[in-house]
């Protein structure tokens, strides 16, 4: 009996417990096919100047691309936030659901190490997000920066099934 007890209070103890509730569901709804939307809202901090035509151009073809599928070659000067739209593009296709799986390629390791980071710190450290999305930023905030804590994180009795990696 006193296994069982210690299982279930070990149980209790790395439940996240409820989800917060979507603080505005209809930012939520509007944003869910809306790209240029998400972005705006989402990362005010990151996109607070106003669009260029060619950055126009380029949310619309992210966005046709992760709604309908298909490909499109994108070129813009160095420093012109292609790799943040693209993380960003990553972001929004994955919370809903848009696309399965995502592929985001880096020039070089390194730089595929550090898109991840931004985005894994987006997840993790965006309070918007965090606001709309609970579903999927309240158990990484839950796990409190620790990735060992995955494995054994549940929701309701069931593993979360994170799995939030460094390559190390």
């Amino acid at each position: 009996r006193a296994a069982q007890r210690n299982r279930e209070l070990s149980l209790l103890g790395r439940d996240i417990g409820a989800l917060p509730a979507v603080a505005s569901a209809e930012r939520k709804q509007q944003a869910a096919r809306d790209f240029r939307f998400f972005c705006e809202q989402y990362f005010p901090q990151t996109f607070h100047l106003a669009w260029s035509q060619d950055h126009l151009k380029v949310v619309g073809k992210i966005e046709k691309a992760v709604l309908e599928g298909g490909l499109f070659a994108m070129a813009m000067p160095r420093g012109s936030g292609k790799t943040t739209i693209c993380e960003c593009a990553c972001i929004w296709a994955v919370l809903y659901g848009h696309r399965d799986f995502v592929c985001l390629i880096g020039s070089d390791e390194g730089h595929a190490m550090d898109m991840l980071e931004s985005i894994k710190t987006e997840l993790d450290g965006n309070d918007l997000l965090l606001e709309d999305y609970p579903e999927v930023c309240y158990p990484i905030r839950s796990l409190d920066g620790i990735a060992n804590r995955c494995a054994g994180q549940f929701y309701k009795g069931e593993r979360t099934h994170i799995g939030w990696t460094a390559k190390d």
